[in-house]
This record gives structure tokens, C-alpha cells and sequence, in this order.
């Protein structure tokens, strides 16, 4: 007889996964993932080529200057053809710990840096780093301190006429905030013309202190710069020169720079 074959076995399937927690994951809504990975050359805060002249200010952690900072005070030291002179006075309203004031007038490239904010918290910070810094240049033989203002106010409303600043900087305050700033100032105006010698006329008073101004650098978040780029087209008292995108921490970061129209310019 022939030979009895062993009856074929079944195909084995596998084992159904079965959640840990089959409740939870079954009630768990879909969320895409918001958040976006950036691809950098070198390290995060690695200055580019352009930058390396810009570092810390003397007595302060090398860490606090960044490479926004380093975009930033590039920007605000640039010379282009509408600048009579590369003695600048830039005044930082928003200062906040005042570390881009405290490295420009660390620098050396601009003639005098003046810090605001409205907050009295920053303001303390911001003279502490001033103190250390001015203790350390003291010690590497500096004799005179750095030529930084720290004051408490509320933007150019903490400026005088005597302070002649020519570039003003806003950073890390939002697009809606940076243009109330600018326009308190009387910045959404053409550069005036001169007034003639011995005339008391003209402008009110209270948009002297930044009638000197020809240079805006300006650090909104990046979701606000269409409308911060709007307002300088819609004032028609601007013209943008320089904008750069900086990737700090996986974060953008974009900076404006805009050179103001003289009143002669749009008539």
C-alpha cells in the first residue's frame, strides 16, 4: 500500500499587535508635525565669513552674542553710498539685556550706542552687563568706559535731540509693536529738509530727536515681516537695502535693513 503522508500544516499568521493602551491610542487625534528641521552648515551659532570681526563684549559669556547679533551689528555698521560718514550713533529701543548695544559700542564701529527699553528689569540686567564689561576693558588698560547709554523709557520717547542718532534698531518685538514704535517716532516721514539758519519753524518738537535718522535695521519674527515690509512701502519714506535670513536654534530669523527717503525724494 502506498505510504501515508503527515497531513499538511496549516500556515502559521502573526500574532495580531494589540495596542498597550487601546483607548488611548484609538481616541488620540491626528496632529501633523508643526515643526520644521533646518539643515546648517557648521555649527548653529558659527559666524559667517562677514562676521567674524563682530564677538562678545570683554567680561560677558562668549555664548549671549549670537549670530543674529553678529547680522544685526553688521548691518547697522554697514556703509553704503546715502551715509556721509562711518561715525554712526545707533539707539536699540527694546533693547532688552542690551547685549547688541553693549557689542557695537564694544566694536569700535559706531560712535555711541543708546539702549532702551521700557522694561526696569531689563534696564537692571542690562547695566550689570554694561558694569562687567567696563570692569573688563578697565583691566586690559581701556581708560575711558564704553560709549553706551543705558535708559528706561519708552522707545524714541527716551531720546533727546542732543543724542543726533542716525540709525535706529528694533528687535525681537513684533511687527504690530515695531511699527507703533517707528510712527510715535514720526519715522513713517521723509527725512525733512533742512531747515535755513535761525528759522524756529517747522516740524513739532516732539519728532526732533530722530529728524537725523537715515537708517532703519529691524528684527521682526518672521511671520510679521510682509506687513513690516508693507508699512515702509505704504509710508513711502523707506527703501529697503538689505534683508538676510539667519537660522539660529532652528529658528528664523530675518533682518531688515532700509534707508529713508529725503523729503525732496518723493515730490
Amino acid at each position: 500500500s502506498a505510504p501515508m503522508s503527515a497531513p499538511m500544516s496549516a500556515p502559521m499568521s502573526a500574532p495580531s499587535i494589540v495596542p498597550r493602551c487601546p483607548d488611548r491610542v484609538s481616541r488620540r487625534p491626528h496632529r501633523p508635525c508643526t515643526r520644521v528641521g533646518f539643515s546648517v552648515k557648521g555649527e548653529p551659532d558659527t559666524p559667517s565669513r562677514e562676521e567674524l570681526g563682530w564677538r562678545c563684549p570683554p567680561g560677558l559669556p562668549p555664548k549671549a552674542w549670537s549670530s543674529r547679533f553678529h547680522v544685526l551689528a553688521d548691518m547697522i555698521a554697514s556703509t553704503d553710498a546715502s551715509t556721509s560718514s562711518s561715525s554712526k550713533v545707533v539707539a536699540d529701543l527694546g533693547c532688552g539685556h542690551g547685549m547688541l548695544a553693549l557689542g557695537l559700542a564694544a566694536s569700535g564701529r559706531v560712535t555711541r550706542a543708546v539702549a532702551v527699553d521700557v522694561s526696569p528689569n531689563e534696564i537692571e540686567v542690562a547695566n550689570a552687563k554694561a558694569a562687567r564689561a567696563n570692569e573688563a576693558l578697565a583691566r586690559l588698560g581701556a581708560t575711558s568706559p564704553m560709549p553706551v547709554d543705558v535708559r528706561l523709557g519708552d522707545g524714541a520717547g527716551a531720546l533727546v535731540p542732543e543724542d543726533a542718532a542716525d540709525v535706529v534698531c528694533v528687535a525681537g518685538v513684533g511687527g504690530g509693536t515695531m511699527i507703533k514704535m517707528l510712527t510715535a517716532a514720526g519715522l513713517d516721514k521723509p527725512k525733512p529738509k533742512p531747515k535755513p539758519a535761525g528759522d524756529g519753524t517747522g516740524d513739532d518738537d516732539g519728532d526732533d530727536a530722530c529728524v537725523g535718522v537715515t537708517r532703519l535695521v529691524l528684527n521682526p519674527p518672521a511671520t510679521d515681516v510682509p506687513e513690516v515690509r508693507a508699512w515702509l512701502y505704504e509710508t513711502n519714506a523707506w527703501v529697503i537695502n538689505d534683508e538676510r535670513l539667519v537660522v539660529e536654534n532652528e529658528q528664523m530669523h530675518v533682518a531688515v535693513s532700509a534707508t529713508r527717503r529725503a523729503a525732496s525724494d518723493r515730490e
